[in-house]
């Protein structure tokens, strides 16, 4: 039985409405194949709260991913100064996330095809957070 809340709209649905709802479908109905757990034993399952940990940090992830991308609107009158940077150029480098955001979409999408969400997303993070590490090293715009 999976663990868990399915989140639909705005409305969480427990395990036991998905349990029942799908063994009254018939999709479910394992009771006669051998070594599959009888419906005792699901139903005295308890769902852990680690799923709202993984939410929690998703989220979070999500979060500073989209506040790092505003602060580049902050930040662009002291990177104009400190890089030599002209408006044109600029706007050129506001453009490039938007330009890797769409070559990476349909690679991407086979990646986590391929290996699952969890290393999708452990490379992700990983990639990211050493990208905006190197950042520091950034002295003019072909650095950048």
């Amino acid at each position: 039985m999976l663990q868990g809340c399915w989140i639909t709209s705005l409305r969480c649905v427990t395990n036991d409405t998905l349990f029942h709802a799908l063994k009254e479908n018939s999709v479910m109905n394992t009771a006669n194949k051998p070594g599959t757990p009888t419906d005792s034993v699901i139903d005295n399952q308890r769902p852990t709260r680690v799923r709202f940990v993984i939410l929690a940090l998703i989220s979070a992830g999500t979060m500073i991913n989209y506040l790092d991308r505003t602060v580049l609107g902050i930040a662009s009158p002291t990177l104009t100064k400190e890089l030599a940077l002209n408006p044109v150029v600029m706007g050129l480098v506001f453009s490039a996330f938007s330009w890797t955001y769409a070559a990476a979409q349909i690679p991407g999408g086979v990646f986590l095809d391929r290996f699952g969400s969890k290393v999708t997303y452990f490379l992700s993070v990983t990639f990211w957070s050493l990208f905006t590490l190197l950042q520091s090293t950034v002295t003019g715009l072909y650095v950048l």
